[in-house]
This record gives structure tokens, C-alpha cells and sequence, in this order.
């Protein structure tokens, strides 16, 4: 995948989960915070067991406990 391909996905993903976050009125605004929660939770964790296969730097690791920390702080902040 190419960087600005990446940089795209990445944009709109954050954008629309942005979105979703402020938009109080949407009809399944729940159900996508759920979804995004998830994701968040499944990219960190992938990245730490890409690192343990590969056994070396992998794009991403750097991030991924952010990306747990978010999942944790997201789910049990906002969605419980």
C-alpha cells in the first residue's frame, strides 16, 4: 500500500470516527462506537504479536499500546 493510500485511509477513518463521536443525533451512533472501539483494540494487539512473529521493528508497534489505551479508556468511559 502506498503512503498517500495509507495517509487517505487513515484521514477518513479518524474523520468519520470523529464524526460518529460528536454527532449525538445519529440513528446508530452507539453501534459504531462499539465497531470502533474493536478496531482499536484489534490494531494494537496486532502490531504486538506481528512484533513477537517477526521478532523485529514493525511499522505500528510504537503506537499499538496507544491504541489498547484507547480501546480501555474509550470503552469504559464512554460506551459502559
Amino acid at each position: 500500500m502506498s503512503f498517500k493510500t495509507f495517509l487517505a485511509f487513515e484521514a477518513f477513518f479518524q474523520g468519520f470516527f470523529l464524526f460518529v463521536l460528536f454527532q449525538k443525533s445519529l440513528p446508530s451512533r452507539e453501534m459504531l462506537m462499539h465497531v470502533f472501539a474493536l478496531l482499536m483494540f484489534a490494531n494494537g494487539l496486532w502490531h504486538i504479536v506481528w512484533l513477537g512473529i517477526v521478532k523485529k521493528y514493525v511499522p505500528g508497534v510504537i503506537t499499538a499500546p496507544l491504541h489498547l489505551i484507547t480501546f480501555l479508556v474509550f470503552y469504559f468511559t464512554v460506551l459502559v
